[in-house]
C-alpha cells in the first residue's frame, strides 16, 4: 500500500490477481468505502475522508488480508 502516509489516491499492489470485496473502515469500524474486485492492482481516492486512521481489508474465499492506513492532509 503506497503512499502512507496518504492524502489524495492509494494504490494496493498484490502479489497475485485477487476476486472479492475491498473495504475501508475507519477507528470506530464503520465501513467508509467499499468495491468488489478482480485484479492485482487497486487504486483508491482516499481524498474525500477526514485525516485519521483506516483498516483496508480484502477478502476473498477463505483468504483475507488486513493493513493499516494513515490519512493526512
Amino acid at each position: 500500500i503506497f503512499p502512507n502516509p496518504a492524502n489524495s489516491n492509494i494504490t494496493v499492489s498484490l502479489s497475485q490477481s485477487l476476486k472479492g470485496d475491498f473495504s475501508i473502515t475507519d477507528i470506530t469500524g464503520r465501513e467508509v468505502y467499499k468495491e468488489k474486485v478482480n485484479s492485482d492492482n487497486i487504486q483508491v481516492n482516499v481524498a474525500n475522508l477526514p485525516v485519521g486512521y483506516y483498516t483496508l481489508s480484502i477478502v476473498s474465499g477463505t483468504k483475507m488480508v488486513h493493513s493499516k492506513i494513515m490519512i493526512v492532509r
